[in-house]
Formats: structure tokens, sequence, C-alpha cells
């Protein structure tokens, strides 16, 4: 009797203790990588026209991303003394941006105070896919 409550022991362990053979283990695919992107000025130049009320601000903006993203659009901040916004430009619409770090330049076009007021800026990303 002992052999027979021994043995079904075995035959319920073997059942029920092995799973099912025929599902592989569980595996979460990784989450898609997400866009890390940052900018900033990194030259800018003032140059007043020959009428004197107006001026070209010609800039450089160096860009890193952690990988190629399209259809950004790029807005540069001109911000003044106390951090206010005084002006804005678009440093380009629908670009492709490289992965690693890039560089872009542009001109915008102001009034002479306002260009001379610009102490910092702010570049901004959007729509980038």
């Amino acid at each position: 009797m002992k052999i027979v409550k021994m043995l079904l022991v075995i035959v319920l362990l073997g059942v029920f203790g092995c799973g099912d053979s025929t599902t592989g283990p569980s595996t979460t695919p990784p989450p898609p990588p997400v866009l890390e992107i940052s900018g900033f000025v990194s030259q800018f130049e003032v140059v007043p026209t020959s009428s004197g009320n107006f001026a070209d601000i010609n800039y450089e903006v160096t860009i890193t991303s952690n990988m190629r993203t399209t259809g950004c659009f790029i807005r540069v901040n001109w911000l003044n003394a106390t951090d206010l916004q005084i002006g804005f430009t678009f440093l380009g619409a629908d670009v492709t941006v490289p992965a690693g770090t890039s560089k872009m330049t542009n001109q915008d076009f102001e009034d002479i105070a306002t260009a001379r007021s610009i102490k910092d800026s702010r570049v901004e990303f959007s729509l980038c896919s």
C-alpha cells in the first residue's frame, strides 16, 4: 500500500510540477527608444544694417540627439537680460536631425533695439518623429 501511495505522489508531482511544456518563457519586448534631443545657440552675432534701424542676427545652433529623427520644427526664442522672450525665429520646419551632434546656421532680421537687447536664447523642438 505504501508503494502505491508513493507511486501516486510521484505521478502527481510529475503531472502538476512540470507545467505546460508548450508555453515558452514569457518575455516582454523592450520599449521603443525615447527621443532625447536638445540644442543651444553656439554662435551669435548682431550685424546692423546700413540704415541703422535693423540688424541681421547670424547664429548657429548645436543640436544633440540620441537618434535620427525627422519632421522637426526647430524654434529659437530670443530672451532679454531678465529671461523674457523678446522675439523668435524658426531655424527650420520639417527638418531631419541626425543622431549625434550636428550644427545648423541661420539668419534672422530684427529691429536694432530688439537685436541688441538679446542676451540669451532657448531652442525648442516639436513634431519630431
